[in-house]
């Protein structure tokens, strides 16, 4: 429907992709802050704090690694979707079916 209204192809192609990113950087500070508390009060009780073979030890490498992975992701699925959906012409994506 902006497609109608003027907005051009590039234009949409960013919001979208910032729109994902919006969303992608929610879920991460959410993981990161949440996530790793619930994680470290988990570790403290004391069920788990007296297992013989098990240290808490917090890393940030797998939470960068799914950061880039996610990232990637939130970019490449708005531009294939854009890239489908723009094979049919504005009057065709107006159309309801």
């Amino acid at each position: 429907m902006l497609n109608a209204i003027g907005m051009s192809g590039k234009q949409m192609k960013k919001m979208l992709i910032w729109e994902s990113a919006t969303y992608i950087g929610g879920a991460i500070v959410l993981t990161v802050t949440m996530g790793n508390l619930l994680g470290w009060l988990i570790c403290q009780a004391e069920i788990v704090k007296n297992q013989w073979a098990f240290i808490y030890h917090f890393t940030l490498v797998p939470v960068i690694v799914c950061l880039l992975l996610l990232i990637l992701v939130a970019i490449a699925i708005p531009l294939t979707f854009y890239k489908s959906i723009c094979k049919k012409s504005i009057v065709e994506r107006l159309r309801v079916e």
